[in-house]
């Protein structure tokens, strides 16, 4: 047991890669997105909500310094299979955001870019924050604080987000229902 025992821990090896990969790569990409909306942000005048925000870049930033001082330690992986890991997400990241942006200029074409990459950089940061229960319906609620319920925008925003909630209670539901009427597998001899 004891000569396999690095045998057995590799397949948690790489799901521990994985993970802190997803999470380095989402860190660095909410602050890359914070860095291209802070012109547009500051027009906001969020006054001490900027301060608010600052915070939560800088639990951003905090989350991701014990990585990256201890990689050496942490990975187990290849440095080529951590780069061909974090481009996968990098690119799914990518994906997300873009086509977010691409559905909520569809909604409203008349808004202008700046205002999606701040709605981007707002909602990238909001997906980092731990221990929030529902994102989305947090960003829109934030959406709506920081704009006004009247705009277009707003609505736009909690119409999508209210979509992405009903997508994982149905799924959810959908799930659920197949895993009830499966029936059980028979235990192996």
């Amino acid at each position: 047991m004891r000569r396999r025992r690095r045998l057995s821990a590799a397949p948690f090896g790489v799901i521990k890669d994985v993970s802190v990969l997803s999470a380095q790569i989402g860190n660095l990409v909410t602050l890359a997105m914070l860095g291209l909306a802070w012109p547009a942000l500051g027009t906001l005048q969020l006054g001490q909500h900027g301060r608010a925000l600052l915070l939560s870049a800088m639990v951003v930033v905090a989350m991701s310094l014990p990585a990256m001082l201890f990689r050496q330690r942490l990975f187990t992986l290849a440095r080529a299979e951590l780069s061909r890991i974090s481009a996968v997400h990098l690119a799914r990241i990518a994906a997300s955001l873009l086509l977010s942006a691409l559905a909520w200029h569809e909604a409203l074409p008349a808004v202008t870019l700046s205002w999606w990459v701040v709605l981007a950089a707002l909602r990238q940061l909001l997906s980092r924050l731990p221990l929030m229960p529902n994102k989305d319906i947090v960003f829109a609620g934030l959406v709506t604080y920081l704009i006004g319920a009247r705009g277009d925008l707003a609505d736009v925003v909690a119409i999508t987000a209210s979509l992405i909630l009903l997508t994982h209670l149905v799924l959810g539901v959908v799930l659920a229902l197949a895993d009830l009427l499966t029936p059980p597998a028979e235990p192996a001899r």
